[in-house]
Formats: C-alpha cells, structure tokens, sequence
C-alpha cells in the first residue's frame, strides 16, 4: 500500500465500482428487461443518460449555479 502507483490504480478501480453500483442499484441496469441486443444497449444508455442528469442536478445544488437573466436571453 505504499507504492502509489499502486494507490492510484486502486482509486481509480474504486471509481468505477461506484459508478457501476449507482447504475445497478439506482437505475436496474443489472439486468435486461430485454432480450434483443439492441434493446439492451437502449435501456443502458437510458440509465447512464438518468444517472449523469441525476449527478449534474446535485452538482449544480451544491454549487448553486446562477439563474439566468431573462433579459440576457432575448
């Protein structure tokens, strides 16, 4: 544990396990409801497509991004 190229693989792998249990647990991209291929790979994108959304709306109440001036959109 005291290499840290060994601690950064770690984090990284730690990462992507978390991601992959949001997905699982969250959104039930564990398993298909479908049994054609391309039906799958739909509802995954749809999960990922939940779960980056999901994360951008919490990103955004934590930082309290600025509203937009209506003046400025015209």
């Amino acid at each position: 544990m005291s290499d840290t190229g060994y601690r950064k693989q770690c984090a990284i792998r730690a990462g992507v396990e978390e991601a992959a249990s949001e997905l699982t647990r969250a959104h039930y991209a564990g398993r298909s409801r479908y049994r054609k291929l391309k039906h799958t790979k739909l509802q995954l994108i749809f999960a990922v497509l939940a779960c980056n959304v999901k994360r951008f709306i919490r990103h955004g109440e934590q930082y309290t991004y600025e509203e937009l001036n209506p003046a400025l959109i015209s």
